[in-house]
């Protein structure tokens, strides 16, 4: 069964434990940063944005490193 998530987003599948693991603690430390903020919810799920419009390239190019496996640990 294919996964519709991983058709809509460029072939990540955030499905796969590991991975989700890896982004949820990138998430976790722009948090404890304050990079970025919970704004809401949707389908039960967090919804986050860049504190500042200036966070936010930032915070893209850290959260696309993780998912392309290239972050600095």
């Amino acid at each position: 069964m294919k996964n519709p998530y991983q058709d809509k987003h460029k072939g990540h599948n955030l499905n796969s434990t590991p991975q989700r693991e890896v982004l949820m603690r990138e998430i976790q430390r722009l948090l404890d940063e304050g990079l970025i903020t919970v704004v809401g919810e949707y389908e039960g799920q967090p919804v986050y944005l860049p504190t500042q419009p200036a966070n936010g390239p930032l915070v893209q190019k850290r959260l696309k490193s993780v998912l392309e496996g290239t972050s600095k640990k």
